[in-house]
């Protein structure tokens, strides 16, 4: 970039602030998950004034679009991309999948997710469409409910690569103004017509790609001033359709808006939060962050599987209804214990595989 290169930047600390970025990440989905079980007054709080849950999956995404753009471009090939995938993400996914379906084969009455309820009519199948990690694209439900995200993350890998494939890589980020371009249209058009037009999953998107920028303007392939604008006006176009299409014409939009627990307003800070979060740390970057908030970000993957099914052994013993306080700390401790033993006994074998596959390379 313009004002600071990025050879002046230690490599660690560049890789230190987005760690700091993915621990605050995992630590918001986690608090959301498990303290709007145990506490009425925090799961109200998210919902009406902003969703944690949301705003921390966000912050996951951007750094994915950062991480990933680099690390298909350093890879010689797609295929040593694609290996490095495979051991950084599978092992540790499996793993988790694997005890979630044990549990419900031994409680299936206990493991029964509201939303998800069509598992226990096809366990099999079902278990079959998670390992692939696509089985929100391929009609099935997911094992757990967090799972939603790796699917995306998935289909975002098959684009960068497609980009890759047809010899514009170098340019995908201007995706990021179809996309404004998009919601915009979306919003004008909810305004005008007093309809509703589904936009979320086109917003999720548009994180990923957010990233992408992060990346570029790094490199100094973007100046900081278009990567201001397209940030800048990427946020505007999310405003202009959530608020058309939600806030307007409240009526129009029922139907849309009963899939989400949260109020249109919650969501929107969720989307904004992220953003301002994303930046002020990107601001701080060149800073030394404490020790703790990069280990965090370190064993962030672990920690986002396996917090989860804590959270379902937590219930076992202690009902979150009538012993609320007892199964928040059950819970706390045991994700903190699943996940310690997850990072050490799968993700550093995996993370030594991805090594291995970028020496083999070489």
């Amino acid at each position: 970039m313009a004002d600071l290169p990025t050879q002046t930047i230690e490599k660690s600390q560049r890789f230190a602030y987005l760690d700091v970025v993915r621990g605050l990440a995992a630590s918001a989905v986690v608090a959301t998950h498990v303290f709007e079980l145990g506490f009425p007054t925090f799961r109200k709080a998210t919902n009406l004034y902003c969703n944690l849950g949301l705003l921390g999956v966000l912050l996951f995404f951007i750094v994915s679009g950062t991480v990933i753009t680099a690390s298909i471009e350093r890879a010689p090939s797609l295929k040593v991309f694609w290996l490095q995938r495979f051991w950084r993400l599978f092992p540790t996914y499996w793993v988790s999948l694997i005890i979630v379906a044990s549990i419900f084969l031994l409680v299936p009455g206990d493991l029964n997710f509201a939303l998800f309820v069509h598992i226990k009519e096809r366990f099999w199948p079902s278990f079959a469409a998670n390992l692939t990690m696509l089985q929100g694209f391929l009609g099935f439900d997911h094992f757990i409910p967090a799972y939603w995200t790796l699917g995306f993350e998935m289909m975002f890998y098959f684009a960068l690569s497609f980009f890759v494939v047809v010899r514009l890589g170098k340019h995908a980020h201007q995706i990021l103004w179809a996309i404004s371009a998009f919601l915009l249209f979306v919003g004008i058009y909810a305004y005008l017509k007093g309809a509703h037009l589904g936009s979320f999953k086109v917003i999720l998107c548009g994180y990923f790609w957010m990233g992408i920028w992060v990346h570029r303007l790094l490199k100094g392939d973007v100046t900081p001033r278009l990567f201001w604008t397209a940030l800048l006006v990427f946020q505007a176009a999310v405003f202009t359709t959530w608020y058309s299409n939600f806030n307007l014409y409240p009526a129009a939009a029922s139907e849309a808006y009963a899939e989400f627990p949260f109020t249109p307003f919650a969501m929107l800070v969720g989307f904004l939060g992220a953003t301002a979060a994303f930046v002020c740390l990107f601001q701080l970057r060149t800073i030394a962050f404490p020790k703790f908030l990069v280990m965090l970000g370190t064993v962030s993957y672990s920690l986002y599987l396996f917090h989860s099914i804590a959270m379902r052994i937590g219930d076992f013993a202690f009902d979150h209804n009538t012993s609320p306080i007892a199964y928040t700390l059950a819970t706390l401790v045991l994700t903190i214990l699943l996940t310690f033993l997850a990072y050490k006994f799968i993700e550093v074998p995996s993370l030594r595989k991805v090594k291995a596959v970028k020496m083999t390379s070489q």
